[in-house]
């Protein structure tokens, strides 16, 4: 998703609501055993999560918002160790 694109409140929300989605589906994905599933999943989440805090740089989101900041973060490592987790998983 490119920089870009609008940025309203609305479309960040989304982008956030969907992040998160992806990533719980992910979960579930995991917990059913689909490992290729679930790695695409958090692969796609995290997408989200660098396009949120692209928007950071560049201004677009308040840098000094130590909560975005802090929940972009979290949901970053997280989504990072459970695609790490799931692509091990599935290549073995």
């Amino acid at each position: 998703m490119p920089l870009n694109s609008t940025s309203t409140p609305a479309r960040i929300q989304a982008e956030l609501n969907e992040a998160l989605s992806l990533r719980e589906a992910g979960n579930h994905a995991f917990r059913s055993g689909d490992y290729k599933l679930s790695t695409e999943k958090y692969r796609d989440s995290n997408y989200n999560i660098r396009w949120l805090k692209g928007l950071r740089y560049t201004g677009a989101l308040p840098a000094d918002d130590w909560t975005i900041v802090e929940t972009l973060t979290e949901m970053q490592f997280t989504t990072q160790s459970n695609e790490a987790a799931s692509w091990l998983r599935y290549e073995t």
